[in-house]
């Protein structure tokens, strides 16, 4: 993946992030169609949800979550990002997982950012 696109899905990041309303959030991937991720994340307290690529593949996936999760939780932690990153997963280790499953190198794969407000 290009450095100039994760560099503006960042940017897409931090827009969001500096809302004043957003409490916590944490950055995803999937296979899943966005409504039913979203939906399983509105279930345990996430009020939001937003794709922030797709189509990727697995490869390019797992790429630009490592590279989101790092640039959130690894620069400080007197930033923003970090601060605001969910509390339980800011400060492990980024875990590649495509969730158990195999997936062909098909571009069925998308990354996302999930939230809930104070």
């Amino acid at each position: 993946m290009k450095s100039n696109h994760k560099e503006k899905y960042l940017n897409t990041v931090k827009t969001i992030v500096n809302s004043k309303l957003l409490d916590q959030y944490l950055i995803g991937l999937t296979c899943w169609d966005a409504t039913k991720k979203g939906d399983s994340y509105d279930k345990i307290g996430f009020e939001h949800f937003v794709t922030i690529a797709s189509p990727l593949t697995a490869a390019e996936a797992l790429e630009l979550e490592e590279y989101l999760f790092k640039m959130c939780t690894k620069n400080g932690k007197n930033t923003l990002l970090y601060k605001k990153y969910h509390d339980q997963k800011r400060d492990g280790h980024y875990h590649p997982s495509l969730g158990g499953k195999t997936h062909p190198d098909d571009a069925n794969m998308l990354v996302y950012m999930t939230w809930w407000n104070k």
